[in-house]
């Protein structure tokens, strides 16, 4: 991703979570937040389009949690954040799901192991009430962000 694009979409992830109910969530979410896009930017042959929809993905359904009350500590934050970062990328891939790939991105060492049991329990046991809807997700697209090729 070339620097220019980098800048930009970082602006739009910044200005996502800013938009968070930031008085639910925990001191230090922001940072923990960016440094983890800043990570995926940096290590992926993701292109922009699909990070933003990973990301965005990620805040949407923070933003939901917190608003359906959920205490939202920063260890809960960073394992959400990061199940709903790879649940967003299978949708996005062509080829075979590479687990190991997001192990080496994300900063705090989650094995193999650890992102089976997020993906295949963790999420479900929070219940449907948190998936994200297509209209939180149209809510936060850039402008002219094609979210019909998501879904």
């Amino acid at each position: 991703m070339s620097d220019a694009i980098g800048k930009s979409f970082f602006k739009h992830i910044t200005n996502c979570l800013g938009e968070l109910t930031s008085d639910h969530l925990p001191r230090g979410t922001h940072t923990m937040v960016t440094t983890l896009v800043a990570n995926m930017i940096e290590n992926t042959e993701y292109n922009g389009r699909d990070v933003t929809v990973m990301i965005l993905y990620a805040l949407c359904l923070l933003d939901k949690l917190a608003r359906l009350g959920y205490k939202l500590t920063g260890s809960t934050i960073n394992l959400l954040f990061q199940t709903a970062v790879i649940v967003s990328s299978e949708f996005l891939d062509d080829e075979p799901y590479d687990v190991r790939l997001w192990v080496n991105i994300f900063v705090s060492g989650v094995t193999d192991a650890t992102i089976r049991t997020l993906k295949n329990s963790f999420l479900d046991h929070l219940g449907w009430d948190v998936q994200v809807s297509s209209k939180d997700f149209k809510n936060r697209c850039p402008p002219g962000f094609q979210f019909q090729t998501v879904c």
